[in-house]
């Protein structure tokens, strides 16, 4: 494996692992970015496939977080707040392979099996996913 191929690993598994602050979250994926524009050395095929696989494992990860519920009383406001911030937090999570898989598919001209891989690998719950019906109107005055 050269080595532009084991730095890509190496940040993307540090991508993976960093959820401990948001600025440890923000330097490695700037890092991997700019890796991924500037280096032409890795493996395009690999590292897309690399990428796939994490967006795969990300968004069925989002997709079994139990939903936030709020609750009728006043009590528990602040942790309803909370499970939002938190669940908008996973899906900016859940983006960054998939963004960093298109800046590989640009770089090295390969958008179509990039989406080609996409379209296999992600969860028929994402694709399936559709807005809630609208409520049912009540009965009208007659």
């Amino acid at each position: 494996m050269a080595l532009a191929d084991m730095t890509v690993l190496c940040l993307v598994k540090g991508r993976c692992n960093s959820c401990s602050s948001s600025n440890d979250d923000t330097t490695t994926r700037l890092a991997l970015e700019g890796f991924l524009s500037r280096n032409t050395l890795y493996n395009g095929s690999r590292t897309s496939l690399l990428l796939v696989a994490v967006a795969t494992r990300t968004i069925a990860n989002l997709l079994s977080l139990p939903s936030s519920s709020s609750s009728d009383d006043g009590d528990n406001a602040d942790d309803a707040d909370d499970g939002r911030d938190n669940s908008q937090s996973s899906q900016s999570h859940a983006l960054w392979p998939i963004q960093c898989l298109l800046r590989v598919a640009i770089n090295r001209r390969c958008m179509p099996m990039a989406l080609m891989l996409l379209n296999a690998t992600i969860p028929n719950e994402m694709r399936n996913r559709s807005s809630p019906p609208p409520p049912l109107p009540s009965n009208p005055p007659l």
